[in-house]
């Protein structure tokens, strides 16, 4: 945990295409979205960036 009600996870991706990285931070992000709203029944957003810190996709979630 990095601060309240937030977590950390790192995941390793080799795409080198824009497009390529985008749709799998976009996939990745509604995969951990779908569990947290399944399995959690909470409300949340996630944020898929790069290692540099660049925003790829954020998304939200709700009950």
């Amino acid at each position: 945990m990095s601060a309240a009600g937030e977590a950390k996870i790192t995941f390793r991706s080799s795409f080198t295409d824009d497009a390529l990285s985008r749709n799998a931070a976009l996939r990745l992000a509604e995969l951990i979205a779908d569990l947290r709203s399944e399995v959690y029944g909470d409300t949340g957003s996630v944020s898929v960036r790069t290692t540099r810190g660049t925003v790829l996709v954020t998304l939200a979630w709700y009950r």
